[in-house]
């Protein structure tokens, strides 16, 4: 994988076939194949696939969601078949040479059941055998940014009835143990009242879903989003009842028997995840990308510290509504359904 920060390659195999995947590692860096069937194959399936989802208005909301929030920045941009025309095989393989030119800069995570001196000689071989470039470059930080202030805007597309909004709360963050537990808290709890308000009290929607994200470079950054379907006669409704529900979150805090569910789920979602080599093997990987202590995942102490009124100033500083971005899918048709 390449992405915006970071490239690699992950992978899994039984125990017996960990060398054959060290195998495959080792190539991937040393010898890739130009192909140019397969180039146009791929080419041709995105194609299709493309043209597909232009026609849905869930990708549209989406589209119109990731512009808005890059400002439309070039790297941001959703791949269309328009810019699926400007790839290149020459200039593709070039960039992954050039990526992949050694294996200075790179950390190598193993997870599993591992019998390490059997194990050792396969990676001494295939990753201590890798090539060493010198000067591989890093990151950059390409400038996007969300934007300031309070933006909204409307997708009329698609003859359903119906209407899907999501509200996107973004700003700086401090990447610490604390707040990343907090985030996920609030997120929770957030969703849970969300869903007692909207659906079970209104039935204005048949599912509200909050989720948050953050990172740490190129800076500090964090997301919570906000999403629900309705009738698009009460998206302003359900949406007034959105906000006043934050409102009341940041004035008068979360219960203290929300905070203690939320603690809970927490900890049960942590202890299961525990249990799962794929968990291990993201959780130590963003740990040695974040530069972050590893061995503060398996520290559930910080959820005893999470308080009602912690996550009422999460509340205040996190859910500020006088920074957010609105984007809300209308169906086509008269008036009386799209206000």
């Amino acid at each position: 994988y390449i992405s915006e920060l970071f490239e690699g390659f992950s992978g899994r195999a039984s125990p017996r076939d960990l060398e054959t995947l060290l195998q495959l590692v080792y190539l991937y860096f040393t010898a890739p194949r130009r192909d140019e069937v397969a180039f146009r194959a791929l080419l041709g399936q995105l194609d299709a696939l493309l043209a597909n989802r232009g026609r849905s208005p869930q990708a549209a909301l989406q589209d119109t969601l990731a512009v808005t929030m890059g400002q439309g920045h070039p790297r941001a941009r959703p791949l269309s078949r328009e810019t699926l025309r400007e790839v290149d095989l020459d200039r593709a393989y070039h960039f992954f040479r050039q990526r992949f030119a050694g294996s200075d800069g790179f950390t190598f995570v193993l997870v599993g059941s591992l019998d390490l001196p059997r194990v050792q000689p396969s990676v001494e071989r295939y990753l201590g055998g890798l090539p060493v470039a010198g000067g591989q470059q890093g990151w950059q930080d390409l400038g996007i940014r969300p934007p300031s202030g309070v933006v909204e805007k409307r997708v009329v597309q698609g003859i359903e009835p119906q209407s899907r909004t999501v509200v996107v709360f973004s700003g700086p963050f401090d990447f610490t143990p604390e707040d990343r537990l907090g985030m996920r808290i609030l997120g929770s709890i957030l969703e849970t009242r969300l869903r007692e308000r909207l659906r079970e009290e209104m039935s204005g929607t048949y599912g509200v879903t909050v989720e948050t994200s953050y990172d740490r470079f190129p800076y500090g950054r964090y997301t919570l989003s906000v999403a629900f379907g309705s009738d698009p006669r009460r998206v302003e409704e359900l949406t007034t009842a959105l906000f006043d529900e934050i409102r009341t979150l940041q004035n008068e805090g979360p219960t203290t028997e929300q905070v203690l569910a939320a603690r809970e789920q927490e900890r049960r979602t942590r202890e299961t995840s525990q249990q799962e080599n794929a968990w291990w093997l993201t959780q130590l990987s963003l740990a040695y990308q974040n530069g972050t202590d590893p061995r503060l995942l398996a520290d559930s102490s910080l959820l005893d510290g999470v308080t009602p009124e912690k996550v009422r100033d999460h509340a205040v500083r996190w859910l500020r509504q006088d920074q957010y971005v609105r984007i809300t899918l209308w169906p086509e048709g008269p008036p009386s359904s799209n206000p």
